[in-house]
């Protein structure tokens, strides 16, 4: 859903049904299988599987292309595909697909017809089982909306051109290490 208000502002809010790592069919489940520990049945049992993914406050069409925009989104990174697949993007936990690659903060960005830039300020939240370092933690679980205590940055640059397009990023994260 996106509302633009005036000529210069745009909230946005994306939702949707969040799919269980156990499968479609324990997605709208909200029974446990006898043989299910109580940690499994918990995962299972959760009250909806219905969640905001992104939800942003944008002011846009400012000199050089350039906006302002607040709220909890992907931090800009890399090429920006909309396709989960993409395997590079799940390794730097920006994967479209995940909550836990979400993050609050403030981000600004220019596009001046071929060159652009993006800088980000946010609020991590906790590293996902998909990255490497699996935790005991429940892939279902859902993170915190605002995230967690820490703090990031995020940087975008490049050239975009009617042919081609080459850019470099960079992205630091510092944040507690999880319990």
């Amino acid at each position: 859903l996106a509302v633009h208000p005036t000529t210069y502002v745009t909230a946005m809010v994306t939702a949707g049904a969040l799919a269980k790592s156990q499968g479609l069919a324990d997605t709208f489940r909200l029974d446990c299988r006898p043989e299910s520990s109580d940690a499994e049945c918990f995962a299972r049992a959760r009250s909806t599987p219905f969640m905001v993914k992104d939800v942003f406050v944008m002011v846009h069409e400012l000199p050089f292309a350039s906006y302002l925009r607040v709220g909890r989104f992907l931090p800009p990174f890399g090429l920006n595909h909309d396709d989960h697949t993409i395997s590079t993007r799940r390794d730097f936990e920006l994967d479209h697909g995940i909550l836990h690659s979400r993050v609050s903060g403030v981000e600004i960005g220019t596009a001046p017809n071929y060159p652009y830039a993006q800088l980000a300020f946010f609020r991590p939240n906790r590293k996902d089982r998909f990255t490497g370092l699996e935790t005991e933690r429940n892939p279902d679980e859902l993170p915190p909306f605002l995230g967690v205590d820490g703090w990031g940055a995020a940087l975008s640059l490049g050239w975009r051109d009617l042919g081609f397009q080459f850019g470099v990023s960079g992205m630091l994260r510092r944040r507690e290490p999880p319990d």
